[in-house]
């Protein structure tokens, strides 16, 4: 999946991604790296992991929490300009 999302290049800048289940958080990390904005959401024994992999490839994030549903949400912001490589 990573591989076909950096195809894609400029064509994710500024999109808006929804990753459910998100566990290690690839897919929507990639699409993060190529310029989506992207909501990552899985359960919370997994927010750990997903924590470390955001920052081990310097994306931002912003935790949302769901009321009505027992996930865990983070919002993963691009960095500031970055090309699309994974």
């Amino acid at each position: 999946m990573a591989a076909l999302l950096q195809q894609q290049g400029g064509a994710l800048r500024g999109k808006r991604v929804l990753e459910l289940g998100a566990g290690t958080g690839i897919g929507g990390l990639s699409a993060a790296a190529c310029g989506a904005d992207v909501l990552l959401s899985d359960q919370a024994h997994m927010l750990a992991l997903l924590n470390e992999n955001i920052a081990a490839n310097g994306l931002q994030v912003q935790a949302a929490r769901w009321r009505t549903m027992h996930l865990a949400p983070c919002t993963v912001h691009p960095a500031p300009p970055a090309a699309c490589t994974i």
